[in-house]
């Protein structure tokens, strides 16, 4: 029998034969991606469809590079320097969609970011043909999967931004581009990125400041200083990555709901619920909900800027706030009391 040496060679498991995972699962392997998509949409009130775009670039570097904490480091960015990543980065997939290198300047924040000084415009536009391939593939196979609860569960949640309804099949349509129509209308009443952020941020960094982020950048601090921001992420005591929840007295809420709808809202960034210590007849009053090393930027999403926010679970109320450790001893001639008793 004659050898057929024609046909391609294929691999084991292709991409799109892969064995089914459930969505919960698929979730979780992408959680991280899913809480910097989240973020551009809730944080920065940036347009769903673009930010689809722009993450699936971020993705598409993470693998090229070979730098597999690129997407991580991107969510411990000062707000505002994020902003400004997904504006550079929005001039470079226009650049890939344009026949002609025609954008003047040149990008200065995603060369810092990877340290790699060949990547430019013109490295882009050159690529192009493979660039938007990939990029396609991405947000057809991860995109339109990951996130396709997200734009809806933001739109219910976030009152300080009005994020407009969108079609998932546009949305996740990998040959919509940036000039597309839809795409060239500003987000409505959608107030400046500056106006939703608290005066600063974990690590000191200053969140309203841009000028003194933009000078890491001259000073060639940024790598450093992301990793320093993951790392003291990761390092920070519980008690500075928990909140403290209180329920309505008379209408119990059970951890599961609590799990359940905060996971819903916010994503996949709960290590651990503690609820109160109470006999069997008796109704938990409080509990705190301890968030992940990696997300602990929700918990300025939760518990909002006034550093206390009212949720319904199932027709439930309960508050969030940030946990104060409760005092060890009492101060001289007071009497003694829970920093967080409900």
């Amino acid at each position: 029998m004659a050898n057929d040496n024609s046909k391609p060679t294929q691999t084991l498991f292709p991409l799109e034969t892969c064995p089914q995972v459930s969505d919960d699962d698929f979730n979780l392997f992408h959680s991280i991606d899913r809480d910097l998509y989240t973020r551009l949409l809730q944080t920065l009130g940036r347009d769903p469809t673009e930010s689809v775009r722009i993450m699936a670039f971020w993705m598409w570097l993470e693998r090229e590079s070979n730098d597999g904490k690129l997407v991580k480091r991107l969510l411990s960015l000062p707000p505002l320097l994020l902003n400004e990543v997904a504006d550079e980065t929005k001039v470079c997939l226009m650049c890939l969609e344009s026949d002609k290198l025609h954008f003047g300047g040149e990008i200065s924040l995603l060369p810092e970011i990877l340290n790699c000084p060949i990547v430019s415009l013109r490295f882009f536009h050159e690529n192009r043909s493979a660039v938007l391939r990939s990029i396609a593939k991405l947000i057809s196979t991860v995109c339109a999967r990951a996130f396709r609860d997200i734009p809806e569960r933001v739109r219910r949640g976030n009152t300080a931004v009005e994020v407009p309804a969108v079609i998932p099949a546009m949305m996740f349509n990998p040959h919509v581009t940036l000039h597309h129509p839809a795409l060239a209308l500003q987000m409505p009443h959608s107030p400046p990125v500056a106006a939703r952020l608290p005066l600063h941020i974990g690590g000191g960094f200053p969140a309203l400041d841009l000028a003194a982020q933009r000078h890491l950048m001259t000073n060639n601090d940024l790598g450093e200083m992301v990793n320093r921001n993951v790392s003291r992420e990761e390092n920070l005591p519980i008690d500075d990555r928990t909140v403290f929840l209180t329920f309505s007295k008379g209408y119990p809420t059970t951890e599961d709901e609590v799990k359940d709808y905060f996971t819903r809202r916010f994503g996949d960034f709960i290590e651990e619920l503690i609820l109160q210590d109470v006999g069997e007849d008796e109704q938990v009053l409080y509990a705190r909900m301890i968030v992940n090393a990696t997300a602990v930027g929700v918990i300025e999403e939760i518990v909002g800027r006034g550093n206390k926010a009212k949720y319904t679970i199932n027709g439930k109320h309960v508050w969030a706030r940030k946990y104060v450790k409760k005092s060890r001893s009492p101060p001289r001639g007071g009497r003694s009391g829970a920093a967080n008793s409900p």
